[in-house]
C-alpha cells in the first residue's frame, strides 16, 4: 500500500487537488481556529487551507512523499504545518486535546478504523469536534473514486458505533457531487459525521 501511494503521489499534480474537503472546510469555517489534527492527511488541502485561517495544524500520513508534496503546498501560501510521517496505528500525538480532528476520506481496514476512531475520540478535547466524511457501502461501482474492499468503506451504523462515546450531532449517507482533482471526481455516495465530546 505504501508504494501505491507513494507513486501517486509522486505525479507532477496533486491527486485531490489543492482546495479543501468541502464537508470539512464548511464546518472548520464555523470554528474558533485552535489545535487540529489531520490523520492520513495526504498532500496537504485540508492543513494548508487551516493553518491559512489561523489553525495550530498536526498532519500525519504513511508516505514521505505526501509530506513533501504538503510542505510544498504549504511553503507557497507562506503557513507552518507539522507534518508526521507515520502509520496511523504507530501514531501518538505529543499532546492530545486537540479542538478538532478531521478525517476525509480516511479509509482503513477494519481492526486499525476501529482502532483509530477510539484514539480520535480521546485525543479531542472536551467540547471538541470529530468531523468524518467518507465513501459509503452504497459507493460501489460508481467512478468518484473507492476503497476497493468493501470492509473498508463505511456505514452510518458502523461510525455510530466507533464513537459512541461521543456526542453524534450529525450522522447522515449522503448522495454528492465530489470536484477533488482527478481521483474524486463525479457522483458519490458519502457518510458524514460531526461528533462532540461531552
Amino acid at each position: 500500500m505504501l508504494d501505491f501511494w507513494d507513486n501517486r503521489y509522486r505525479e507532477n499534480a496533486y491527486a485531490y487537488g489543492t482546495q479543501p474537503n468541502q464537508f470539512f472546510k464548511a464546518m472548520l469555517d464555523r470554528l474558533t481556529p485552535g489545535r487540529l489534527l489531520l490523520p492520513a492527511e495526504g498532500e496537504g488541502r485540508n492543513a494548508v487551507y487551516a493553518a491559512r485561517n489561523g489553525w495550530q495544524v498536526t498532519a500525519v500520513d504513511f508516505s514521505a512523499e505526501a509530506c513533501r508534496k504538503a510542505q510544498e503546498l504549504a511553503q507557497s501560501y507562506g503557513v507552518f504545518i507539522t507534518y508526521e510521517v507515520e502509520a496511523l496505528e504507530d501514531f501518538s500525538p505529543k499532546e492530545a486535546d486537540f479542538d478538532l480532528i478531521g478525517l476525509v476520506f480516511t479509509h482503513l481496514p477494519p481492526g486499525v478504523r476501529q482502532l483509530l476512531h477510539q484514539r480520535v475520540a480521546g485525543w479531542v478535547k472536551k467540547s471538541g469536534y470529530v468531523v468524518l466524511e467518507a465513501f459509503s457501502k452504497a459507493q460501489l461501482g460508481k467512478l468518484s473514486g473507492d476503497p476497493k474492499e468493501e470492509s473498508w468503506r463505511y456505514s452510518a451504523t458502523m461510525l455510530a458505533q466507533d464513537f459512541r462515546q461521543l456526542d453524534i450531532l450529525d450522522l447522515q449517507d449522503r448522495n454528492i457531487t465530489l470536484a477533488e482533482g482527478q481521483y474524486h471526481t463525479g457522483e458519490a455516495s458519502v457518510v458524514q459525521l460531526v461528533a462532540r465530546k461531552p
